[in-house]
């Protein structure tokens, strides 16, 4: 993977939407692991199992389950 090579540099800000329902114990684990590798990224992460606007909202990473 081309991130694994070092070759390149991860930062700014990853605006990411979670359904709570799984999130905090499948998905936030991992991403928190990539942010502590990667300290130059900043992550926003929600946590919420309700509908939003997520292009309104300018989200980079919506994960949903079950019917969109």
């Amino acid at each position: 993977m081309y991130l694994e090579c070092g070759h390149f540099n991860v930062k700014g800000r990853l605006k990411v939407a979670i359904p709570a329902s799984f999130g905090g114990h499948c998905v936030a684990p991992l991403l928190l692991d990539w942010a502590e590798k990667y300290q130059n990224l900043n992550l926003a992460l929600r946590f919420s199992d309700t509908d939003h606007n997520f292009v309104a909202e300018r989200y980079d990473l919506t994960i949903r389950r079950g019917s969109v």
